[in-house]
């Protein structure tokens, strides 16, 4: 355990880790090839490394929670559409690897159309959208060292894509409590 003394500094260390990951999706389109395997690796490591620092030692914080998955969403959309504008995946290929992106900004779209604001909160990842995150980030990292993406991964990421989706149907159908 760490000492009360250093929780005050930890405390900001999973959130920074998060902030990391967005500057380097915005690094990303404008990197020369030679770094993009380490950027992406990084990337894959703050992904990890700020929610086991944040659960280990009891850290997170709302603005964590918020931003997290944006980060995630961000760097996914920055490689993805830069290998997309250099002909290195395809937009079905694109389409079916962000399922699961498409499916939770679908959800939110329609929990705040409706003024459901305080249900947003109730979008968290479960296991599935977990696993679509790592094998987004294996379709990434096979695109860098073999230059290709087979075809199971992409149908593996869509399905656990459509799974953590269906793991927002509950949220999507509760019932805005009535004032008063």
């Amino acid at each position: 355990m760490t000492s009360s003394s250093h929780r005050p500094i930890l405390r900001h260390v999973p959130n920074a880790l998060t902030v990391a990951r967005v500057l380097l999706a915005a690094g990303f389109p404008w990197s020369p090839p030679s770094f993009r395997t380490a950027i992406v690796l990084a990337a894959l490591a703050t992904e990890y490394l700020d929610g086991a620092i944040s659960r280990r030692f009891n850290v997170g914080s709302r603005f964590g929670r918020l931003l997290d998955p944006v980060a995630d969403k961000l760097f996914f959309a920055s490689v993805a559409l830069t290998f997309l504008a250099e002909g290195r995946l395809g937009a079905m290929e694109l389409a079916l690897l962000a399922l699961r992106d498409i499916g939770v900004l679908a959800a939110l779209c329609w929990l705040l159309l409706r003024g459901r604001w305080k249900q947003v909160s109730g979008l968290q990842p479960g296991r599935a959208g977990k696993l679509a995150t790592v094998l987004q980030y294996g379709a990434l990292l096979s695109l860098l060292f073999l230059d290709q993406l087979p075809a199971a991964l992409v149908a593996i990421t869509a399905l656990a894509g459509v799974v953590a989706i269906a793991q927002y149907f509950p949220v999507l159908g509760e019932q805005t409590p009535r004032a008063g």
